[in-house]
C-alpha cells in the first residue's frame, strides 16, 4: 500500500493498493482521519513544482551562488554594512539549503540569481 499526499490538496489523499507489482485498487481518503472517501477508477498526480533541473546542474548553480555570495559579503564588509552582510549570508545560505534538499527555493530576492545560475548565464546577460 502506498499513500500519496497531493501538493494541491490538504483535504484529500490517494491510497494505492498493490497486488504484487500491479495496482489493485485506488481510493481517496481524509489525511487527518484516515477515513476512506471512496474508490476512484483513475487519478492524475501532478508534480509539486514545474522546476525540473538535473541534480548536477543544481550543484553547479549552488557553487556559483556561493562564489557570488562571497563577493557580495566582501563588498558589504568593506562598506561597513555588517547588518546587510549578515542578512544576505543568512538568507542565501537558507536558499542554498532549500535548493540542495528540494531542488528549488521559493525566495523572491534570489530567484533571478538562482535562475540565472541554473541556466548557466552570467550576471550581465539579459533576463
Amino acid at each position: 500500500m502506498i499513500d500519496i499526499y497531493p501538493a494541491e490538496s490538504d483535504e484529500v489523499a490517494l491510497r494505492v493498493e498493490l497486488f504484487d507489482d500491479e495496482i489493485e485498487n485506488l481510493s481517496l481518503f481524509d489525511p487527518l482521519t484516515g477515513h476512506s472517501l471512496g474508490k476512484v477508477p483513475r487519478y492524475t498526480i501532478y508534480p509539486k513544482t514545474h522546476y525540473v533541473t538535473p541534480r548536477e546542474r543544481i550543484l553547479e548553480a549552488i557553487e556559483q551562488i556561493k562564489v557570488e555570495l562571497a563577493d557580495r559579503r566582501t563588498y558589504f564588509i568593506k562598506e561597513n554594512k555588517l547588518l546587510e552582510e549578515q542578512r544576505i549570508a543568512q538568507r542565501t545560505q537558507f536558499d542554498i539549503e532549500m535548493m540542495n534538499e528540494l531542488g528549488y527555493c521559493s525566495a523572491l530576492k534570489t530567484t533571478h540569481a538562482i535562475s540565472r545560475q541554473k541556466r548557466g548565464r552570467s550576471p550581465s546577460d539579459p533576463v
